[in-house]
C-alpha cells in the first residue's frame, strides 16, 4: 500500500520488518512519525493504483490530509494498568504457583516462595497533542506537537527453570520474574507543520509541509540464565536480560506550487525524507570476549532518503458525453538510497575467547553481543536507485448512469528496467441508492532498497 501525505509520497522508513508475523519482509512507513493532532482526515483507496502512483500502490492508497484550521487544540491523556492477583498454591507439590502471574510485579521478597497477593502495575502511557493554527500571509499555517511516553507491558510468567548449576544456595532466593514479555518502552516526541499561501492575485498557490520525529525506545530480549554458556559469570553472576535499544529519527520536507496554464491544472512539487535507526545493546555481554567483553554496545546503523519531483497536469474537456472528459498526466522523478552503517567492533567481534566455567569450559563461545550482534564490515551497504515514471489518467460519464475509467503508467527503475502497468474501472448506477463497480488492472512490485539489500544477523 502507498502511504500519501496531502497526496504526496511518504518515504519509507529504513527497518525491515523481520519478525515472524504477519508482514514479515515488509519496509512500512512509519505512521508514528506524524502527530495525531496534525491529522485532519484519512483517504483510502482500495483499487490497485500501480498505474496511477506506481508499483507501490499496487494494492491501493493511504492518503493523510493534513489539518489547515485556525485556532489551538489541545488533548492530553494519562493510562495505566493495574491488577490484583491471589495467587493459588498446591497442597501436595509444596509452595508452587498453579499458574503463571503476569505483570510488572510490586511486592516484597523473591522466588516461587513469594506472597500470595500480588499487585502489579506496567505500560504507563503519557500522551500530549499540541495544535495551532493561524491565518498568515493570506493564508494559513497549521503547527502540531506530540510527546507520547509510555512504560513497557509484562505478561511474562515466573521462570520455573535451573538457574545455576547444581547445587547452588542462590537457586532458592531468586527472583523468577525475569522475562519481559509484552509491549517495549519508549519516549516519543514528533512535530509537524502545514502552510499554504497565495502567490499573486492569479491563483497560484504555494504550499509546504513537513516535519520531524525523535524516538527512544527499548525491548527485552530473552533471558540469559547464570548457567548459560552465553553468559560471563564474573560480569553477570546471576544471568541477565539483555535490553534492545534503538534511537530513531525521521525528518521529511515537501513545498510545491498550484496553479493554472490555458485550461490546465499544474502542480510542481518536491518531496524529500530521511529516517533512520540507531540499534544499541545494554545489560549484555560478547561471550567470546571473556572477562574483557563490556555490556554496552552500539550495534550499527540503518538508514533511509528519498527526494521525489512530481509534475501533474488536470483539465476537463467537452466531448459531448454526459460529463466533461477528465484528463490527467503527469511524470514523477525518484531517488532512493539505503545504508547499512557497521556497529563498534565489540558488538560483531569473535574474540576467540572460549565458555571461561562450568561444565563446558573450553567450548566455543558465541560471537557478538548477546540479543543482537551488530552489524559488521560484511553487512555495510551504500546503494542508491533511481527511477522515473510518467501517467495518463481518463475518466468520462459515457452516460448520466455509467462511468469508465482508463489509465496507464511507464516506470524505469535503474536496477529493474522498465515496466508498463494499466488499469481500466467501470461504476453502473442502478439506483441511486445502488450501484455496481468493478475494476482491473495490472501491476508490478519491484522490491525497496531495503528489502534487497538488507543482512540479518541472529544468535
Amino acid at each position: 500500500v502507498l502511504i500519501l501525505v496531502n497526496g504526496k509520497r511518504r518515504h519509507t522508513s529504513a527497518l525491515v520488518h523481520v519478525n515472524g508475523s504477519v508482514g514479515r519482509g515488509s519496509t512500512g512507513v512509519d505512521l508514528n512519525a506524524i502527530p495525531a493532532s496534525a491529522i485532519a482526515k484519512i483517504e483510502v483507496l482500495r483499487d490497485g493504483a500501480a498505474a496511477q502512483y506506481g508499483s507501490d500502490a499496487i494494492s491501493g492508497v493511504i492518503n493523510i490530509v493534513l489539518k489547515e484550521k485556525a485556532g489551538l487544540d489541545v488533548t492530553a491523556t494519562y493510562s495505566q494498568y493495574y491488577s490484583s492477583v491471589d495467587r493459588g498454591y498446591t497442597e501436595d507439590e509444596g509452595n508452587r504457583p498453579d499458574g503463571n502471574d503476569a505483570g510488572a510485579y510490586d511486592w516484597d521478597g523473591s522466588g516461587l516462595g513469594g506472597p500470595e497477593d500480588v499487585t502489579y502495575k506496567d505500560g504507563k502511557a503519557v500522551n500530549l497533542h499540541l495544535g495551532y493554527g493561524v491565518p498568515l500571509g493570506g493564508g494559513n499555517l497549521y503547527l502540531s506537537a506530540q510527546l507520547r511516553s509510555s512504560g513497557y507491558a509484562n505478561r511474562a510468567g515466573l521462570d520455573p527453570r535451573q538457574q545455576y548449576f547444581d547445587n547452588d544456595p542462590r537457586e532458592d532466593s531468586f527472583d523468577r520474574l525475569n522475562h519481559r514479555y509484552g509491549n517495549g518502552e519508549f519516549d516519543n516526541a514528533s512535530f509537524f507543520f502545514n502552510g499554504n499561501f497565495p502567490l499573486g492575485t492569479s491563483g497560484t498557490q504555494f504550499y509546504t509541509f513537513g516535519g520531524y520525529n525523535h524516538r527512544l525506545g527499548q525491548s527485552g530480549c530473552f533471558f540469559r540464565r547464570a548457567n548459560d554458556n552465553r553468559t560471563v559469570r564474573s560480569i553477570h553472576p546471576d544471568g541477565f536480560l539483555p535490553i534492545l535499544e534503538n534511537t530513531l529519527q525521521d525528518v521529511s520536507a515537501a513545498a510545491g506550487v498550484k496553479g493554472t496554464v490555458g485550461a490546465w491544472a499544474y502542480d510542481f512539487s518536491e518531496t524529500f525524507g530521511t529516517n533512520s535507526f540507531d540499534w544499541g545493546v545494554i545489560q549484555s555481554n560478547n561471550t567470546s570476549m571473556g572477562d574483557d567483553s563490556p555490556t554496552e554496545f552500539d550495534a550499527g546503523t540503518l538508514k533511509f532518503a528519498q527526494a521525489t519531483t512530481n509534475l501533474d497536469f488536470f483539465r476537463s474537456m467537452d466531448i459531448g458525453s454526459a460529463s466533461p472528459l477528465n484528463v490527467a498526466i503527469g511524470a514523477e522523478f525518484r531517488y532512493d538510497n539505503y545504508k547499512i552503517e557497521p556497529g563498534e567492533e565489540a558488538s560483531y567481534l569473535n574474540g576467540e575467547v572460549p565458555v571461561l566455567d562450568g561444565p563446558n569450559a573450553g567450548d566455543a563461545a558465541a560471537a557478538g553481543a548477546q540479543c543482537f550482534p551488530g552489524y559488521s564490515p560484511r553487512n555495510e551497504t551504500d546503494t542508491s536507485r533511481t527511477n522515473i515514471g510518467v501517467y495518463v489518467d481518463l475518466e468520462n460519464n459515457l452516460t448520466s448512469k455509467f462511468l469508465v475509467g482508463v489509465a496507464g503508467r511507464f516506470e524505469n527503475y535503474s536496477d529493474f528496467g522498465s515496466t508498463v502497468t494499466g488499469k481500466a474501472t467501470g461504476r453502473f448506477e442502478l439506483t441511486p441508492e445502488l450501484a455496481l463497480r468493478g475494476g482491473v488492472s495490472s501491476g508490478f512490485r519491484a522490491p525497496s532498497l531495503a528489502q534487497a539489500y538488507y543482512s540479518s544477523i541472529a544468535t
